[in-house]
């Protein structure tokens, strides 16, 4: 059991971010893609933003120098249901590179990623 455990950590440590790097490596040096202002992602991730943004959860983007920029997404009444959103082949993804719905389908981004960040009210 205790083995089964450290190849999860192994995988969630090492593969995961490999696998992250070599997905976007492509895309993150094609900057040249018309109405992407220099960043790839960058219009999708807004336009996500806009949709997210509400009375129940709080979408900021985020553009680090020389990193691909990400929508940082939190419930605002559970502030530890947080994650960050990428954009990149024509599709928004998960942090740990997981797709969550393609960027021409924002309604379905949208729910997916509301759904996950839910809190769940406990039942008196």
């Amino acid at each position: 059991m205790e083995r089964d455990v450290d190849s999860v950590l192994h995988l969630a440590r090492v593969a995961a971010p490999a696998l992250y790097r070599r997905r976007f490596a492509q895309a993150e040096r094609d900057t040249s893609r018309p109405g992407h202002g220099g960043a790839v992602g960058t219009a999708e991730l807004e336009q996500l933003a806009a949709e997210v943004n509400g009375r129940d959860y709080e979408a900021r983007l985020v553009a680090p120098q020389d990193r691909r920029p990400y929508l940082h997404v939190q419930n605002r009444r559970a502030g530890m249901l947080t994650e960050n959103i990428y954009a990149g082949d024509g599709w928004f993804w998960w942090g740990w590179a997981e797709r969550i719905a393609p960027i021409t389908d924002l309604a379905a981004a949208v729910a997916t990623i509301t759904r996950v960040l839910r809190a769940v009210e406990a039942a008196q």
